[in-house]
């Protein structure tokens, strides 16, 4: 990613904070023969949520509600 391409995504990410991306620990990579694995080494690609409103979306539609 570019410098201008990393400004922009900051600067939009502190006008708009509630809808910005956050990060969370696990990532994920692509085994020959296994598929997809989750990974909390922080190998591969990392895994986010886009706001404040799927991180809500996410315990309001799990399985097992805390």
């Amino acid at each position: 990613m570019t410098a201008l391409a990393r400004f922009l995504r900051r600067l939009a990410d502190r006008i708009d904070h509630a809808g910005a991306h956050k990060l969370i620990h696990w990532s994920f990579t692509i085994e020959h023969g296994q598929g997809i694995m989750f990974r909390e080494d922080r190998r591969g690609c990392p895994l986010a949520y886009l706001g404040d409103a799927d991180y809500s979306r996410a315990h309001d539609e799990a399985d097992n509600p805390v």
